[in-house]
């Protein structure tokens, strides 16, 4: 069933394009993305997709019943970014209550994971849905099935976090499998912790910092809130990111702004709010926030070198140089938080460590408009980082050329497509190399900033981490999903492909799809109810800141892989709202039937 953007029929829009007939996805934008084991999973957030029919006629649906269930890929899967429909690699567990509006999901959650399950928590949730009617310490876990065979909603569980409230959007979530537990940084917050049910009752920035420690049990999942130091600014749209080092190793909170236009009831910033961002937000690029796990410790350290500009909605991901004298921190993408219509920035850069060196890796053509916002990245090999969702501009221009981009993290470029059979151990770049020195395989010369802001963080770094972290590459290939020329790219270039598309009604599908995100994020905020205000291997208030396949038994490593307290006080917030049991009902939607777990590779 198709919808329009306003709810009622759905939306025929009779053109001539090229590429496949149809259904197709175009537009993921603010889910929750993390990956368990051989797969991706993405909750929540706002799909477009487009069915394009034998007639040359297209229909935009942005499904409201895309909130009934998980979507996942296999890390197996292989495609051709620029020309691959994305719908074909999709499977989708339906979740309690999948075909009715008790089914749960939100727009910028975050989704913690280990290597058994995953939690679903935070996030703008809708008032007329399942949100509405289940408690604010209720959480929804899934633990995927271990011997491959059902992906079903019977694998959801709902956890109780105690005094832990998820009524909290816009913050820094990072997992660490290899130590089982998770962290929630800062976000926006109702003023009294209550529900946020759009995009205009989260006025305040949090300084609290959520804490889960995860078992493989979902319901024995331990969670804790402790309030950040005040020398931790609090901010809406960070990156957290671990790093391998010391006896836990330590979380790295990077960027974000002081407030975003997300959050409030127009397209831009006041002229005050904008003063007051960029005033503050470069900073937290400049200087970045160290978390020391093990000994329940704040820092913040001076970078140097190439810094990103202020940015909102970017994503980001770690790798370790193969002896471990550097961590790279690769940050891609993200746009100003001002404007809506204020472009992305098609950049990445990278922060090594230890010596806090920023580091410009890549830079996009402008003129082909591919830079991107509100989208999630994962690492499923050494080398690659898949960029899944986001989008271009809001209004007219908000579609993007392919759901997922592939990423090189050895040579610093995109690249046409992903094959699981295809990949590479990690090697420094040579741009990041000859600014810290050493090689493609380590040997980093430069171990320290400039100057340290506390000597206990150089004993930090210079401790070695020692414990396992699993892997789960090599992936079974399925080559089935895609075709590509024998040297791993596409036969045709993919800006010609880009423009020829163009010329041929991409610009007016991306209209159309943009058309029905603007205002279904108006219709958002003017609910009723609202209240306003290379070796190549073979085998994946804003008020607040002014205050202070199977189951496979996986390898292991020190020191890399996939990665998915605070010196404070404990605080409950948020919880004098009235608990509601989650709903019971089980039917699963005839929509959407789920795919089974493909046998991993031995």
């Amino acid at each position: 069933m198709f919808r329009s953007a306003t709810g009622g029929s759905r939306e025929v829009i009779p053109f001539l394009f090229s590429g496949a007939v149809g259904r197709l996805l175009v537009l993921i934008l603010c889910a929750a993305v993390n990956a368990v084991r051989d797969r991706v999973y993405i909750d929540g957030g706002e799909l477009t997709w487009e069915q394009r029919n034998e007639d040359g006629s297209v229909e935009v649906d942005s499904d409201e019943e895309d909130a009934s269930f998980v979507y996942y890929m296999n890390l197996s899967s292989s495609f051709n970014a620029p020309t691959m429909n994305f719908t074909a690699i999709f499977g989708s567990v339906p979740k309690p209550g999948a075909g009715s509006e008790s089914a749960l999901a939100a727009l910028d959650g975050y989704m913690f994971a280990n290597d058994a399950t995953f939690w679903l928590y935070g996030g703008i949730e809708d008032p007329f849905g399942a949100a509405s009617q289940t408690s604010a310490d209720a959480v929804l876990a899934y633990e995927p099935s271990k011997d491959g065979d059902a992906t079903s909603e019977d694998q959801f569980t709902t956890a109780n976090m105690g005094t832990v409230t998820r009524y909290i959007t816009h913050g820094a979530g990072v997992s660490i499998p290899s130590e089982n537990l998770g962290f929630y940084v800062s976000g926006a917050r109702a003023p009294d912790w209550g529900p946020i049910w759009d995009n205009t009752t989260a006025f305040n920035l949090s300084r609290q910092m959520v804490k889960v420690n995860m078992s493989e049990r979902p319901a024995d999942a331990i969670w804790s809130n402790v309030s950040l130091p005040e020398h931790i600014p609090p901010r809406v749209q960070a990156e957290a990111v671990w790093v391998p080092v010391s006896e836990a190793g330590a979380v790295v909170l990077i960027g974000g702004v002081t407030m975003v236009e997300s959050l409030i009831d127009e397209d831009s910033l006041s002229e005050a709010q904008q003063a007051e961002s960029e005033r503050i937000s470069p900073s937290f690029m400049t200087t970045v926030s160290i978390y020391d796990i093990a000994r329940d410790t704040w820092y913040n350290q001076n970078t140097t070198g190439d810094a990103p500009p202020m940015l909102a909605g970017f994503c980001a991901v770690y790798a370790s140089a193969p002896d471990n004298s550097s961590h790279n921190i690769y940050v891609y993408g993200g746009y100003d938080g001002i404007n809506y219509l204020n472009p992305p920035v098609d950049t990445a850069y990278v922060l090594s460590l230890p010596s806090f060196e920023w580091i410009r890796l890549y830079t996009g053509d402008s003129r082909r408009l591919e830079g991107r916002r509100y989208h999630n990245c994962v690492k499923p090999y050494p080398d690659r980082m898949l960029v899944i969702g986001g989008t271009i501009l809001g209004g007219e221009r908000s579609c993007i050329d392919g759901a997922i981009r592939v990423f090189n993290l050895n040579s610093g470029e995109f690249q046409n497509t992903y094959d699981p059979a295809i990949w590479s151990e990690y090697e420094v770049p040579s741009l990041v190399s000859e600014q810290i020195g050493g090689n493609s395989s380590g040997f980093a010369t430069r171990t320290s900033p400039a100057t340290w802001t506390n000597e206990s963080l150089s004993q930090l770094f210079a401790t070695p981490y020692t414990k396992p972290i699993a892997t789960w590459y090599p992936y079974a290939s399925d080559s089935s999903t895609a075709t590509q020329d024998s040297d791993g790219s596409s036969g045709f270039p993919a800006w010609a492909g880009g423009l020829i598309g163009g010329l041929l009604g991409l610009l007016a599908l991306c209209g159309i799809a943009g058309a029905a995100w603007w205002l279904r994020r108006r219709r958002r905020r003017r609910r009723p109810g609202h209240q306003g205000t290379p070796k190549e291997k073979k085998a994946s208030d804003l008020a607040g800141l002014p205050e202070g396949g199977g189951w496979q038994q996986p390898a292991h490593e020190a020191g890399s892989g996939i990665v998915h307290e605070i010196q404070g006080t404990e605080t409950n917030p948020g919880l004098n709202h009235a608990a509601v049991e989650l709903p019971a009902s089980r039917t699963a939607s005839p929509l959407a039937r789920p795919l089974p777990i493909p046998k991993a590779s031995p």
